[in-house]
């Protein structure tokens, strides 16, 4: 009889799992690209920014076409800190999905000297989510005065009607 049970028991649990393995992967695969975000600054708060950049540029590989710009690109990223200082966190300002197979993803990172904006882009041609984009701008200051142009115009435009 306890073997009876054990047995349905067991049944019942690998019937679980398998009906919410797919539900789990398809989570998982939605996420691939915050997970590829997320390990990308992990590699840089070790301060290993070479490791950072080609991580990042590491699943696609339609970048060896585009070899030149990646190239400097990456040698450029590689010497930032000895540009704006040691990188000390980020924030997510910006998350656009165009469909569910494109998203761009804009932070505020911030260094020792001053921050940046940091630009991802990525596109899922399939199953799996891959870097389309990546770059960097030390403009953030004109990111923000539009941003405050435009939600000035907004209330503005809002409270006038």
């Amino acid at each position: 009889m306890r073997e009876k049970y054990g047995f349905t028991k067991m049944t019942l649990l690998l019937l679980f799992i398998v009906l919410t393995l797919p539900a789990l992967s398809a989570f998982g695969a939605e996420n691939d690209y915050k997970t590829m975000i997320e390990t990308f600054f992990s590699k840089m708060k070790s301060g290993n920014y070479e490791d950072a950049i080609n991580y990042i540029y590491a699943d696609n590989p339609w970048f060896s076409a585009k070899s030149d710009d990646v190239q400097k690109l990456k040698t450029q990223f590689i010497g930032l800190n000895k540009i704006v200082g040691n990188y000390i966190d980020n924030e997510l300002m910006t998350e656009e999905k165009a469909a569910s197979r494109f998203v761009f993803v804009q932070y505020f990172v911030t260094f020792d000297r001053q921050p940046l904006s940091f630009n991802f882009e990525f596109y899922k041609p399939r199953d799996k989510w891959q870097t389309f984009s990546f770059s960097y701008a030390d403009d953030i200051d004109k990111l923000i005065e539009e941003k405050a142009k435009q939600n000035y115009l907004q209330r503005t435009n809002s409270g006038s009607k």
